[in-house]
């Protein structure tokens, strides 16, 4: 198992957070960036393509 995956997952629902939030708010740019790093996250923590962190905020 990846000795990362628990910080990679603490990653991903950080970048999921902020990428909602981009949505909320209309920042394109922002959007497509937190979108990018939660999914660059979420695959290196070996987490299903339907995860969702339990609590989204930051």
């Amino acid at each position: 198992m990846n000795d990362f995956s628990d910080f990679y997952q603490q990653m991903a629902a950080t970048h999921y957070a902020r990428w909602r939030k981009c949505a909320e708010t209309n920042d394109y740019d922002g959007y497509w960036y937190e979108r990018y790093e939660f999914e660059t996250y979420r695959k290196a923590a070996g987490l299903p393509e339907n995860w969702k962190p339990d609590d989204e905020t930051e």
